[in-house]
């Protein structure tokens, strides 16, 4: 299933400004994407060159075009600088439900920026989109993600391996849920 929209939807909380990647963020995002701490507990590899992240980049905005996922840059209101990004993405066909994905630098971690992040997002979901629930994983080493889906109100509803397929590891992630309750 797509999601289309005729304007992006751009978010805004108290700190911060969620908006659609561009050329001019490849800075912030490779700087983002080159750290390793940004890549413990998933299967991706940190970006090696400008190159690698502006090719991500590309990928990401013809996904979003063709309606596959949403991916907003998390931007500080503060210095205008890209510490972040929040997905959606594995839409269900009838559009009711959809994954988080999400990340922060980590030295903005633990200020709250994440937490107002996916608040603004959830609203997205349930008041603008209609959805009535929202799911992400966490690996389960990653006590942070953990604490932050349940300060926001997921619960853990499942838990499975998965097989890396870039790192030679198995991901036991932890799979929450969120509810639009009327």
């Amino acid at each position: 299933m797509s999601i289309q929209f005729t304007e992006f939807p751009e978010l805004e909380t108290k700190r911060l400004i969620l908006r659609r990647l561009a050329e001019s963020d490849l800075d912030d995002l490779f700087n983002m994407r080159k750290d390793p701490e940004m890549h413990e507990y998933t299967d991706t590899m940190p970006d090696t060159s400008l190159k690698d992240t502006k090719d991500y980049l590309e990928r990401m905005n013809v996904g979003l075009d063709e309606g596959k996922w949403i991916l907003w840059g998390i931007q500080s209101k503060e210095d205008k600088r890209i510490i972040g990004s929040v997905s959606l993405w594995n839409f269900t066909d009838s559009m009711n439900s959809a994954e988080l994905g999400y990340g922060i630098i980590p030295h903005m971690q633990g200020k709250g920026y994440m937490y107002e992040s996916l608040q603004a997002i959830i609203n997205y979901c349930f008041n603008i989109l209609g959805m009535d629930q929202v799911e992400a994983y966490t690996e389960e080493g990653n006590k942070n993600s953990t604490q932050l889906l349940e300060s926001l109100g997921f619960v853990q509803i499942n838990k499975i391996i998965d097989q890396g397929y870039n790192k030679d590891r198995l991901y036991h992630m932890l799979v929450f849920m969120k509810e639009n309750v009327l």
